[in-house]
């Protein structure tokens, strides 16, 4: 992170350069791995934007490792119609399923409201072989187009764990991860997006009591439990399901410190 959050959550995406708030899987065999993307306006005027794909320099390309597909939510779909189905080096394979084909495609244009904000799914699906102790990138930025600048991106790694040989063998690991991981959060939690049920599981050892709030976008309390950690793989269900759709803060307050995620509620 780069510039303190304040209670503009506009800039503070702008600032910190995270258009982009995803939900990693890991999954083995053949099949591959994916993340969920947020996307959309963040700020409080209109926008007129375009998400860009690109090769991270002096790294290997995605576009070499395997393919690469993008499913937009129905909404976000008519979006892309509605901005006249621009794009480039993508060819669309379904409805709202599309196929990035090289470095330097786009999708645009999409016109947001403010606050507007949407989903939208990646999957990845290697070729027959691959080096496996290779790591490649993918670079997904959103362009403000009213004023031609980066409103946020993200840089996407994939690592490859196991055989090398898309055989379907068990063993194989397809890992899609964020690169720049500066504030590890020591728990993860889905689905995120999620219709209001998420399951945090202890992943880096929190023991002892924790302080769970979600606040809302202005800053307020909109949810809060404690929980005591009694095993560093302890699970939690949380219910959000009374909250309205839209983009929160999630933070756990423990006597090692707090730590602050992005939760989207569909």
């Amino acid at each position: 992170m780069t510039h303190p959050e304040t209670g503009n959550l506009g800039n503070n995406v702008k600032n910190n350069n995270n258009i982009a708030w995803k939900n990693v899987t890991v999954v083995g065999g053949s099949t591959g791995g994916g993340f969920t993307l947020i996307v959309g306006n963040y700020s409080t005027d209109e926008m007129k934007t375009r998400l860009t794909f690109n090769n991270v320099k002096n790294a290997a390309s995605v576009f070499e490792w395997g393919q690469v597909f993008v499913e937009l939510p129905d909404k976000l779909y008519d979006k892309w119609k509605e901005g006249g189905m621009k794009q480039k080096g993508v060819q669309q394979v379904s409805t709202n399923v599309f196929q990035l084909l090289r470095p330097s495609a786009y999708l645009g244009d999409f016109n947001f409201k403010p606050m507007e904000i949407y989903p939208m799914h990646f999957k990845f699906v290697p070729f027959g072989q691959t080096n496996i102790t290779q790591v490649y990138k993918l670079k997904v930025e959103q362009l403000d187009l009213n004023t031609n600048s980066v409103f946020g991106g993200e840089i996407y790694t994939i690592k490859q764990l196991g055989t090398g040989l898309d055989d379907g063998k068990e063993g194989k690991t397809i890992n899609v991860q964020e690169e720049d991981e500066k504030d590890k959060v020591p728990v993860t939690f889905y689905p995120n997006p999620s219709r209001g049920s998420i399951t945090m599981v202890n992943k880096d050892g929190i023991l002892g009591d924790a302080l769970i709030s979600v606040y809302d976008q202005v800053g307020d309390v909109k949810f809060s439990q404690k929980h005591t950690f009694k095993s560093d793989r302890d699970q939690l269900n949380l219910d959000l399901g009374k909250l309205d759709a839209g983009l929160y803060i999630m933070k756990i307050e423990t006597k090692n410190g707090s730590y602050k995620m992005k939760v989207f509620i569909q």
